[in-house]
């Protein structure tokens, strides 16, 4: 499939979620659904394991470390290992990282496979990365995508070209 054929479809089966969930936010519905090209193709079922960040869950869990951003032992401490994965994997349409529910509880990772919790989430977190580092989600697209991406506004990103392609999609 073409690039544009992608964010055709995509705008076809995900417009109205899309436009639910930026009705309550400052993120535009182009980018939203640039970020869902990038991130899933426009699979809702998506998911990727991350075993680097599984690793470091663990460490906390297991008192190895102090904690994993703001992710603490007592968040972990009953997790059991199928809920560790989870934590570990990046889900759904915006493959966000099943930890971030543990910030907004008493939501559940597997919440994340629901389109529309997904892409409310995905906005509440593009909303932190705004706070966080003074971003207008309405104008600074590039650096919005790099945090995204990277946890950062002038993060590097794996794929050299995410940006890029998310701002092609965009338009």
């Amino acid at each position: 499939m073409t690039d544009k054929g992608l964010v055709v479809r995509i705008r076809s089966d995900w417009r109205g979620v899309i436009a639910e969930a930026c009705s309550m936010s400052s993120v535009p519905p182009t980018f939203l659904g640039a970020l869902i090209a990038n991130e899933s193709g426009g699979k809702a079922a998506a998911k990727r394991f991350e075993p680097v960040v599984y690793k470091r869950l663990c460490a906390v869990r297991d008192g190895r470390r102090a904690r994993y951003g703001s992710i603490h032992m007592e968040s972990l401490k009953e997790a059991s290992e199928d809920l560790l994965n989870l934590y570990a994997s990046s889900l759904g349409l915006t493959q966000i990282m099943g930890y971030h529910v543990l910030n907004h509880l008493p939501h559940k990772p597997e919440e994340l496979f629901d389109p529309y919790f997904n892409l409310k989430m995905a906005c509440w977190l593009l909303a932190e990365f705004a706070e966080r580092f003074g971003l207008d989600v309405t104008k600074e697209f590039e650096q919005m995508f790099r945090c995204w991406n990277t946890g950062q506004p002038d993060g590097k990103t794996f794929d050299p070209d995410y940006v890029f392609k998310g701002l092609k999609r965009m338009s």
